[in-house]
């Protein structure tokens, strides 16, 4: 009876066309897609290649949140990254992303990279959630570690536009809490000051570790804020803020690196005179409340002790092993 009932489906089957799976499928007249997800691909922040898992880190690392979650694409020149409460399901992508990196040749750009990878491990110690931490920052420490292989010689950006007309003379760092490295922000500050006493600038710049592991000030930039003569104005009138940033898409690109913020343009910086804090607005009026109306710029002092010193201090939680 079962070798009857086997035949009988044998012969059923035999019957049902077997060239249905190949009609090949027809799509409608007028018909556009979907449209691309906002954003997507991610910025070409450290490679050419936007699907890099370094990139996708970036995107996922710097982009901020709507208020139903989605992700707000980053520009490659955000100096900071503001997600300081991740989702679960951001924590895990972020996890798997930073695994990928290890496990992948290294972006092209790798030395900035790396001084990103660590700026967020010294920022989820004090800014993120502890379980969060507690998760990424072994793997942010690790890649910000790793040394790449024999590779394209390193190269070192131009200096931001300002620097490359007249003479500038380094001065003593500024003494303000904002514009030393902390665990919120490792950046240190050159300042430097024109020949002529009529300009004043204040380069942020980031932090890198060495082969051994230890923190060292790298020469790779983050902002250039300056201050000099309203163009066509008296000798000893008002001042006029601009704002530099470096741009990791650009440079990555081979293009010109610094971007001018316009005057107008909301952006957020942390805070000069408030160690941590972040303040946002259009640059125009960020820049007069710490410069009034055809002020020179405040002194703000002296660092109290050296920038190196600072950042050892600043990284001395994050370097310790997660989970202590």
């Amino acid at each position: 009876m079962a070798v009857k009932r086997s035949a009988v489906l044998f012969v059923l089957l035999s019957f049902i066309p077997s060239s249905c799976r190949e009609i090949p499928p027809v799509i409608p007249e007028g018909y556009e897609g979907s449209a691309a997800a906002e954003g997507w691909p991610p910025p070409a922040a450290y490679d050419p290649d936007p699907l890099h898992p370094a990139n996708r880190w970036f995107h996922r690392a710097f982009g901020g949140r709507t208020p139903a979650g989605d992700i707000v694409p980053p520009r490659g020149d955000e100096p900071f990254s503001r997600l300081d409460r991740p989702s679960r399901v951001d924590v895990a992508e972020l996890s798997a992303l930073l695994e990928a990196c290890a496990r992948s040749a290294g972006p092209l750009e790798a030395p900035l990279f790396r001084t990103d990878l660590l700026a967020e491990a010294a920022r989820s110690s004090v800014e993120g959630s502890p379980e969060a931490a507690r998760e990424l920052r072994p793997l942010l420490l690790a890649g910000a570690r790793r040394v790449d292989g024999p590779g394209p010689p390193r190269r070192i950006p131009p200096e931001a536009p300002p620097l490359r007309q007249g003479t500038w003379t380094e001065e003593d760092p500024p003494g303000a809490p904002g514009l030393l490295p902390s665990a919120e922000d490792l950046r240190w500050t050159r300042r430097l000051r024109s020949r002529s006493g009529d300009g004043s600038i204040l380069m942020r710049q980031r932090v890198e570790l060495d082969p051994a592991g230890s923190p060292a000030l790298s020469p790779l930039p983050s902002e250039c804020w300056e201050l000099s003569p309203v163009a066509g104005g008296m000798p000893g009138g008002g001042m006029e803020p601009r704002v530099w940033r470096f741009d990791r898409v650009a440079w990555t690109a081979g293009r010109e690196p610094w971007r001018e913020i316009g005057p107008t343009e909301t952006i957020a910086i942390r805070d000069p005179e408030r160690a941590g804090a972040v303040i946002e607005g259009e640059m125009r009026i960020l820049c007069v409340g710490c410069h009034g109306p055809g002020e020179a710029g405040r002194t703000r002092g002296t660092a109290p002790r050296p920038q190196m010193d600072l950042v050892r201090e600043a990284l001395e939680d994050a370097l310790e092993p997660a989970g202590e």
